[in-house]
């Protein structure tokens, strides 16, 4: 069906064009049908269409092209002017007026000069429409790959810090010959295989990508083994359900990073992702907030620019883009608490 639509999109202007002459085609037809016999009214009518198209594919091929520009087109307008005439004079030197039009006279000569005229301007007004469209079509090729290169790079923007973090990490339960650091590593190269070979897809099974996020919640947990705080809970996710990639990511990412999961023993995060019946995903994140630990955090940072918010900007901006008027999300913060509500049409 895509092969077919690509064809007829390939060979539309043969086909206006097409349309068009069969109409005029029918119309001198029917004109010519009530003063000649079938057949010979058929060759009549077949040799004044292509006269008009001889006419009006001059202008369409040769003069507009040679003169139909901004610093020529006085030159274009006394051109169409001139080969109108010619048009008219010819006929009338060859008798096609007579035979087109049933007579010699100057109001037959008139005739043909606002058929000629009618025809030509036409086609001169279907030029600037193609060249509009044309430009129209560049332009949206153009916010395309506009938009796919800046859905490329809000795809890449998983942390630097928390890919950094992570190796820490893992060096310092390598070092201390933690049975956890094998592990860690396993978890991070699904998910830095995930990143990279998903980048680029535009949807992915969401089944996969919540496979992605639970490696990602895994690897936290095994940041801090004992912790029960940490709660995700799925619902609904199956095989034939899509989603773009890497689109919730920051949710989670930011949730671990102002939770302070791993400096209050108090603090908590509770991860909701359901799919209802209308195939609209609902993920919901909650988690605690310590203004105080967080605002020490960030200071304690050496060498890594402040960063708050970026994820979640990113994040919005993918949904614009990705999913326009089809998605409702939800920021508040309440005392200590930070919720995220996201409703998704899948």
């Amino acid at each position: 069906m895509k092969q077919q639509k690509t064809s007829l999109q390939k060979y539309s202007w043969q086909l206006q064009h097409l349309v068009f002459w069969l109409f005029i085609y029918l119309y001198i037809f029917d004109y010519q049908f009530d003063y000649y016999p079938v057949f010979e009214c058929i060759g009549r009518t077949f040799f004044e269409t292509a006269c008009y198209a001889v006419i009006v594919y001059f202008n369409y091929f040769v003069l507009i092209p040679a003169f139909l520009k901004p610093q020529k087109k006085v030159a274009y307008g006394v051109s169409v002017v001139g080969l109108i005439i010619a048009s008219v004079f010819i006929f009338k030197l060859t008798g096609l007026t007579e035979q087109f039009y049933g007579g010699t006279t100057l109001r037959y000569d008139y005739s043909a000069m606002l058929n000629c005229s009618i025809f030509v301007f036409l086609f001169t007004f279907f030029w600037y429409y193609e060249q509009w469209h044309e430009n129209q079509k560049q332009q949206m090729a153009l916010e395309k790959e506009k938009l796919g290169m800046e859905l490329n790079f809000l795809k890449t923007q998983i942390s630097p810090h928390f890919f950094f973090n992570t190796l820490n990490n893992i060096y310092s339960l390598s070092y201390q010959k933690d049975d956890n650091a094998p592990k860690m590593v396993a978890k991070l190269s699904n998910i830095m295989r995930h990143t990279l070979y998903t980048s680029a897809t535009e949807k992915v099974p969401l089944q996969q990508e919540v496979d992605f996020l639970k490696n990602y919640v895994d690897l936290q947990l095994l940041k801090k083994p004992k912790s029960k705080n940490i709660d995700f809970y799925i619902e609904g996710v199956n095989s034939q359900q899509q989603i773009a990639p890497l689109i919730l990511i920051n949710f989670f990412e930011n949730a671990f990073k102002h939770s302070t999961i791993y400096e209050a023993e108090n603090a908590w995060i509770n991860i909701s992702l359901m799919v209802n019946e209308k195939q609209e995903l609902n993920l919901v994140i909650s988690n605690s907030q310590n203004e105080k630990i967080n605002s020490e955090l960030i200071n304690s940072e050496i060498n890594l620019p402040k960063q708050n918010g970026i994820g979640l900007a990113n994040t919005k901006r993918q949904l614009n883009l990705l999913y326009p008027d089809k998605h409702n999300l939800e920021i508040k913060k309440e005392g200590e608490q930070f919720t995220v509500n996201l409703i998704l049409e899948l």
